[in-house]
């Protein structure tokens, strides 16, 4: 037998040799489980732990409901439930923590002394139910609660500053999901207050002075004030100055700060501001929590969405080669079965896919391509996401089509676009029908391949269902109408059908008629108009569409600039 279980064996027998109907049992059970809590303190086992719970839950039992010992009992019986509750996770534990918990409460007055931290224990288990399920009225309740806790608790009392910081996260957290400005200055009231009640050498001091910068900068990000981003700035940088070396959160300070002189760059453009964030970033990322602290993955993928903004705002490929490094690092460390896996593949595969619009190199074209076909493997069916990725999945592929103009990547596109489309549901206007006007233009592409009929047939029911579904007034209605136009043409050309021939001449002239004179594509619209009515010509000799494929040719050079090459090209194609 060791120590731990002979320091529980006296009060244990003593307990056992009092009979049932003792009028002061609950004593017995109380002194029991005094011992039995310093033994689990020591041991840290659950099975301690279920002990103590089961023995303080006989010393509530046992004491009368108008003893003044009741809530005392149920106060230790709910922070041992919610003790197992952090250990193991069990969603019946937190539950019944509650319960307890607000027992306690219903049966404390509010002029005792401990009304204030038994209030907030109870509040404790609402808000950790709030984070679970994400119900407003729990957030509602603990921001009800933690202000009636601030109100009870006297100025001088050394755990004010803390209660203050718990009430500003509350109200914090419904700024987050409500966007009212009132809650936002409440916010950053309650933050400041935090401040002011804490000593500066406390070890917490930084973190209070992070928070409350951030929330300074979320009002700058609200409504442009240059002086609350000073502010937030003032407030993240004395948050570093104060904080130790070792400090573990300094990387989140660190974070901030950066992000606050970057949102400076990009309010005044000066490039000291922007200079400074990057000096700051790296000073982050040689500040990285150790690789199996539970924030260092989802802080990393934060990292390398912000430095991909910056990369999209600056152009400097240091950002976006630091934005792939760090999203990388962050996929490796989220485990397989994570269901944020998924998310930060795709924003990887993001990020290289934007070094490859830079490069042009096709290694950095395949490792967007193998990482986003990782984050559509990774995430669940259902996932609401999965059908935007497959649609950037196969903007990838067509990059890789226009490098290879392989067969087999066309077919990869038009399986991937498929099921992006599949996913999409035909009433959402007018994503649906841009998605499939762009799959029927690569089952065309796969016709002048392969010379198929399935594709081409494919090509025409798709672009023809894209235009009957489009907003007559869309500005995308144009290329789906060149598109239509190109599909009834190449069938035409398989097939030696003259209606397909005359659809497409049809459709060409609404194209040509609609289209602005400034349009970048109007010289290839006509120059395909005039090109049909020629072979129309050609098949019926009708001086008519000769005449009037002349007069096309001549109403697109009018539109052309004298020192464009494409006018020449096109004046000769007239005089042929």
């Amino acid at each position: 037998m060791n120590k731990l279980e002979g320091s529980v064996i006296v009060p244990r027998e003593a307990v056992n040799s009092v009979p049932e109907d003792y009028p002061d049992l609950a004593t017995y059970y109380d002194a029991l489980w005094h011992d039995l809590k310093n033994k689990y303190l020591k041991s840290k086992k659950i099975r301690d732990l279920d002990e103590c719970i089961q023995i303080i839950q006989k010393a509530a039992n046992e004491t009368p409901q108008d003893h003044p010992d009741l809530a005392v009992r149920l106060g230790h019986l709910g922070d041992g439930i919610w003790t197992r509750y952090l250990a193991t996770d069990a969603t019946d534990d937190l539950i019944e923590a509650i319960r307890v918990r607000q027992k306690v409460v219903d049966k404390t007055p509010e002029d005792h002394p401990d009304f204030a931290i038994r209030l907030h224990r109870f509040t404790d288990g609402i808000w950790e139910r709030y984070i679970r399920i994400d119900a407003m009225d729990d957030l509602i309740e603990s921001i009800e609660n933690m202000e009636k806790v601030v109100d009870k608790t006297p100025e001088n009392h050394p755990e004010l500053a803390l209660l203050l910081s718990d009430l500003g996260d509350c109200i914090w957290e419904k700024y987050l999901k409500t966007k009212a400005t009132d809650d936002l200055e409440r916010a950053i009231q309650l933050g400041q207050n935090t401040v002011n009640h804490i000593p500066e050498d406390d070890p917490h001091y930084a973190k209070y002075l992070n928070i409350l910068g951030v929330r300074y900068k979320a009002r700058y990000i609200e409504f442009g004030a240059m002086t609350d981003l000073e502010e937030a700035i003032q407030f993240e940088q004395k948050a570093i100055d104060r904080s130790p070396r070792d400090y573990e959160y300094q990387w989140e300070i660190l974070y901030e700060l950066g992000n606050s002189y970057y949102f400076k760059f990009l309010k005044t453009k000066e490039v000291a501001n922007l200079e400074k964030a990057s000096q700051i970033t790296q000073r982050t990322l040689d500040k990285l929590p150790p690789e199996n602290h539970p924030n260092q993955a989802p802080f990393l993928s934060s990292l390398g969405t912000d430095l991909w903004k910056r990369y999209l705002e600056t152009k400097a490929m240091t950002n976006v080669e630091q934005a792939i490094r760090v999203g990388q690092r962050a996929v490796e460390l989220t485990p397989e079965k994570d269901p944020n896996k998924a998310h930060r593949s795709y924003n990887l595969a993001i990020h290289l896919m934007g070094k490859f619009t830079a490069t042009n190199t096709m290694i950095d074209l395949d490792n967007s391509l193998r990482t986003i076909q990782q984050a559509i493997d990774n995430a669940a069916p259902n996932n609401p996401e999965r059908t935007t990725w497959l649609y950037y999945f196969a903007i990838g592929l067509e990059h890789k089509v226009k490098k290879t103009g392989a067969t087999e990547d066309i077919e990869r596109f038009i399986q991937v676009m498929q099921e992006a489309l599949d996913g999409l549901p035909e009433d959402n206007l007018p994503g649906w029908a841009i998605w499939a006007n762009y799959l029927g233009a690569f089952h065309m592409k796969k016709y002048v391949k392969t010379g198929a009929i399935p594709d081409i047939e494919e090509a025409v029911q798709l672009i023809r269902k894209a235009n009957d579904k489009i907003p007559r007034d869309h500005p995308e209605r144009i290329l789906i109408l060149q598109n239509l136009g190109n599909s009834f043409f190449e069938r035409y050309s398989k097939t030696n059908d003259v209606a397909d021939l005359d659809t497409a001449i049809q459709i060409e002239q609404e194209t040509v008629s609609m289209t602005p004179k400034d349009h970048p594509g109007r010289i290839g619209l006509f120059r395909n108009f005039a090109n049909s009515l020629i072979e129309r010509f050609l098949n019926t000799n009708a001086t008519v569409d000769l005449e009037e494929a002349i007069r096309i040719g001549r109403e697109a050079i009018d539109g052309i600039p004298k020192d464009d090459p494409s006018r020449t090209e096109l004046l000769g194609d007239i005089d042929m």
